[in-house]
Order: structure tokens, then C-alpha cells, then sequence
């Protein structure tokens, strides 16, 4: 079966800079040492595990002094190794966000638009968002929102990771695809009503797995929500050799899995 994991970012030293700061290790379940890695090494391990796509994310929060992974470096792994889904990174402090997002969709070729609202330290629904999302809808590709607790550095509030803002987004802008990250823990119940609520908001649920509630997330998928759920692992965050196993282990109906490992990826980010 073909499987598309929606949040991966290849150990590469453009990655590293600011992965390795993160003190994050200590919230998932295998800690342990990041060092860089090949992609030949990479693209082996996506064979033996039938990965046939990896969203992969650029970064763009130089206006507050974050990280920075270009979008032109995206679209270089794209071309060099077709099964990355480059998605672009946007500062929405950045002059000319919606020119650089209509550049990136359109002769880049990239797949998306990723923002992180933690790092400007406010919630998804900042009026200063609205451009990068309204040129998201009208060119009719997905914005990734970060969410969660996640990231813990510079003094991050937990607020400005709530779900709960995104329900203004999809309200607003209904024809807005959104993809929103780690199941919107603490606030899995919540979101659950949101993604049901909302016809284009969906949720990817890298490290939740082996949290507690997380049996609500299984519950939901196998029950209301199948179409609105994508697999992901958050490499490096976690082990991709574990990260799938484990995943499949949690109790998924196999009739909802094409839908969670491949065919909602393939829909939200035009890839048929």
C-alpha cells in the first residue's frame, strides 16, 4: 500500500541548524542523538517502508528572528528526489508574502503553504495571517498551521497553539484546504468537532500516538472523520522505523487506512 507521511523533514544541515535546538526529544518516545543523514540513506528507508511521498516544509520567520529554510531549497529536493511534497514556508511579516507564495506555488512548484503562529507569538486567526491564507484559497493549496504544545523554546505559550482559533479560519474562509499538526493535542476533542464541523480542515497526527486520549483520535477516524485524517510521523521528532509500526498498531479499521496513509494526502495537495 502506498503511504504518504505528512510531516517530515529530512537530516540534512539546512534542517539541523534548527532542529537540533529544539528541546523537544523529551516528548516523544524514543529520545535519542540527531546526527545527519544522507538522503540516499533516506530514500532507502522510504523503500523498505513504502513511502511514496514526504511532505517536506520550508521555513521562513526571519522577521522575528527564526528559522529560515528556503523555498528554493524545497524545490531542489523535489527535483532531485520526486518524492518529497515541498511546501513552502511564509512570513507573514514578510513585504511580499503573497507574491513569494504565488512564486513558490507557481514556478517552484511547491504543494503548499506552512505558518507557525507560536513563533510571532499569537494564535492561527492573527488578522496578519489572512493574506497568506486568502492567496492559499484562491490558488487552491493547503496552508499546514502548527499546533499543539509544540515548540517549547523562547518562552512559547501553550495558547498560541490551540486548534480552537483555526474554527475562525474555516469559518471565514471556507474554501480554504488546512492541514493542522499533532492531532491538536491537548485539544483532540475539540478539534475532532472542528474537522467533522468543517469541510476542508483536516488533521495529521505525528507524535500523539502513544499519548494519553489518544484512543479518541482512533475512535473518530474509524467512526465520523476518515476522510479527514493523514498519517504522519514528525521525522526526526520520531524514529521513522518506529513511528509507522507503532502507528498501525493503534487500532485503525483496515478499511480506513487507504484513506489515512495515502488518498486524503493525495486530494488535500492535488497530487491525482
Amino acid at each position: 500500500m502506498a503511504i504518504i507521511d505528512c510531516r517530515f523533514r529530512p537530516l540534512t544541515p539546512e534542517f539541523l541548524w534548527y532542529i537540533e535546538p529544539e528541546p523537544a526529544n523529551f516528548w516523544v518516545t524514543q529520545t535519542r542523538p540527531l546526527k545527519p543523514e544522507p538522503l540516499e540513506t533516506t530514500m532507502k528507508f522510504f523503500k523498505k517502508m513504502g513511502i511514496t511521498g514526504a511532505v517536506c516544509s520550508g521555513r521562513d520567520l526571519r522577521s522575528v528572528g527564526g528559522p529560515y529554510v528556503s523555498n528554493e531549497y524545497i524545490s531542489g529536493l523535489m527535483k532531485q528526489y520526486p518524492v518529497f511534497i515541498g511546501v513552502a514556508g511564509a512570513d507573514p511579516l514578510g513585504e511580499n508574502v503573497q507574491a513569494d507564495i504565488e512564486h513558490s506555488i507557481k514556478d517552484l512548484g511547491l504543494k503548499g503553504v506552512s505558518v507557525d503562529p507560536f513563533a510571532l507569538k499569537t494564535t492561527a486567526d492573527d488578522k496578519r495571517f489572512y493574506p497568506i491564507y486568502e492567496k492559499c484559497a484562491e490558488l487552491n493549496v493547503p496552508v499546514i498551521i502548527t499546533i499543539g504544545p509544540l515548540p517549547i523554546r523562547g518562552g512559547s505559550y501553550m495558547e498560541w497553539g490551540s486548534p480552537l482559533p483555526v474554527d475562525h479560519i474555516c469559518a471565514d474562509l471556507p474554501d480554504l484546504k488546512v492541514l493542522l499538526s499533532h492531532a491538536g493535542f491537548p485539544w483532540t476533542q475539540e478539534l475532532i468537532a472542528m474537522v467533522w464541523r468543517h469541510e476542508n480542515l483536516y488533521i495529521e497526527s505525528s507524535i500523539y500516538r502513544h499519548l494519553p486520549g489518544a484512543n479518541l483520535l482512533v475512535e473518530a477516524v474509524n467512526t465520523c472523520i476518515s476522510d479527514k485524517m493523514c498519517y504522519a510521523s514528525a521525522y526526526p521528532y520520531a524514529d521513522y522505523s518506529q513511528a509507522l509500526p507503532k502507528f498501525l498498531a493503534m487500532g485503525y479499521d483496515p478499511i480506513v487506512l487507504p484513506k489515512i496513509l495515502h488518498e486524503n494526502a493525495e486530494r488535500l495537495f492535488g497530487l491525482n
